[in-house]
């Protein structure tokens, strides 16, 4: 779990890096306040949703709930494939 903490701390610093740069090249200078913000808020909470999932795909790998539903599966499969010979 503390993979995922420095995962999201790693995120967050390249997020804070990117728009200060942007920031500092006067990407942002068209754009007034609002839109400034806007911009900034939307893609935050866009990339700390995309983080959020992957750290629950990596998770979920690492856990073993996926070898456990893959064998389920394959379990129902033959023995579907049982019935039918």
């Amino acid at each position: 779990m503390r993979w995922v903490v420095i995962f999201s701390g790693v995120c967050a610093s390249v997020f804070a890096l990117a728009y200060s740069l942007m920031w500092g090249a006067g990407v942002f200078s068209d754009l007034g306040l609002r839109g400034t913000v806007a911009a900034v808020l939307a893609t935050f909470l866009t990339t700390l949703i995309g983080v959020g999932l992957m750290a629950l795909t990596f998770y979920s790998n690492r856990s073993g709930h996926d070898s456990t539903v893959h064998r389920l599966d394959e379990d129902r499969s033959s023995s579907k494939g049982a019935k039918r010979k």
